[in-house]
């Protein structure tokens, strides 16, 4: 998503500073998203197999 920004923003009128500085924070910005949902998706997942590692089923008997 930052990246698109970064292009788009680049690429669009405005004067020659404030497009170079916002796209750049765009960039930085969307790396930052892209790390933390990576972050929150990962702790989701170890999260679901520790429950299903840890969930009893129905029916064993004890060992």
């Amino acid at each position: 998503m930052g990246l698109v920004f970064f292009v788009i923003i680049l690429i669009g009128g405005g004067t020659p500073e404030a497009p170079r500085a916002t796209s750049i924070l765009a960039l930085v910005l969307g790396f930052f998203y892209l790390v933390f949902f990576f972050l929150v998706s990962e702790v989701l997942r170890l999260l679901i197999a520790i429950e299903s590692n840890t969930r009893k089923k129905v029916g064993s008997l004890p060992e």
